[in-house]
């Protein structure tokens, strides 16, 4: 049973990605080891997306927002998102505890041929532990990195624009948290 909530609920965050929220879609396979970076036991997992005014959501791109709960309980907030490098898209995910604090960042889609070192996991947990209201920058916080010129700075500012958008609708997510 705990298994099939797991696979309904990837199932689920598939048909969405495929339904026009703009985010391609994610292999399951890639989207599990990505949560399992931080839940060891994922049986009990599920997702509830975050709604969000239309009006709210213009100017931070192509985001979209979950409530990841345990056991019906929310214990964490995640931002898949796509944003654009030097010539193609790229997916990513955030993780943030309920204090929105980020918990992990991973690539889970990088299409261009170059620019791919921004998937680097030990350059992304850069971004573990930051904050809204934080300030780090590309470069002053979040360290450079060769080859990844255009892209190191476009996913920095935007999980900077994640932050921000989610501190200042936090009234949103409290009462859609219940």
């Amino acid at each position: 049973m705990k298994v099939v909530s797991l696979l309904v609920g990837f199932i689920f965050l598939g048909s969405l990605f495929s339904w026009g929220i703009g985010i391609e879609t994610i292999s399951k396979k890639k989207f599990k080891k990505f949560i399992s970076c931080v839940y060891e036991e994922t049986d009990n997992i599920s997702f509830e997306e975050i709604h969000f005014d239309d009006s709210l959501l213009v100017g931070i791109g192509e985001k979209a927002f979950y409530f990841i709960k345990e056991n019906n309980e929310i214990i964490d907030v995640l931002c898949l998102a796509k944003t654009k490098g030097r010539h193609d898209y790229f997916d990513y995910g955030v993780i943030l505890s309920k204090d929105l604090e980020v918990r992990m960042v991973r690539v889970l889609k990088y299409r261009a041929e170059y620019g791919y070192q921004i998937s680097n996991k030990r350059w992304l947990n850069q971004f573990i532990g930051k904050k809204p209201n934080k300030e780090f920058f590309y470069r002053k916080g979040i360290d450079a990195m060769s080859g990844a010129t255009i892209s190191g700075p476009k996913i920095t500012n935007d999980i900077k624009l994640i932050l921000e958008f989610l501190e200042k609708n936090r009234a949103s997510l409290n009462v859609q948290a219940g």
